[in-house]
């Protein structure tokens, strides 16, 4: 397997937005054929209960959604989706994005990682 994209964001960000903010990001020309993609996270929120989401767009439409509802406040969880897709050949974006489900809690996401392999 070949890496085609590896990107990395190991510092806390936070929002009180209900949108979808970017955490990382990789966009590129690649050939076609099947491809893996690893991410991994830590997602907390500041309200026990108060859903924290996040979601993995490939070329704009999300091909992963998870809610985190912790049990306690800033109590992270670690979430690693990873899957299989068939692209075409061209340019392609792959993002992970987070936002909080109530403006007035605070989403939190550290330790992001977006890994590409090409079979």
């Amino acid at each position: 397997m070949t890496v085609v994209a590896n990107v990395t964001s190991e510092n806390l960000s936070s929002t009180t937005s209900t949108s979808w903010q970017t955490k990382v990001e990789a966009s590129g020309p690649v050939p076609e054929g099947w491809y893996n993609i690893w991410t991994s996270m830590e997602l907390s929120g500041s309200v026990a209960g108060t859903a924290v989401q996040m979601q993995v767009v490939l070329d704009g439409t999300a091909v992963n959604e998870q809610t985190y509802r912790p049990g306690v406040a800033n109590d992270p969880l670690i979430i690693s989706p990873f899957g299989r897709v068939q692209l075409t050949e061209g340019t392609h974006s792959i993002a992970i994005q987070y936002r909080t489900s109530n403006a007035s809690a605070t989403a939190y996401i550290r330790r992001a990682r977006l890994t590409v392999m090409k079979d």
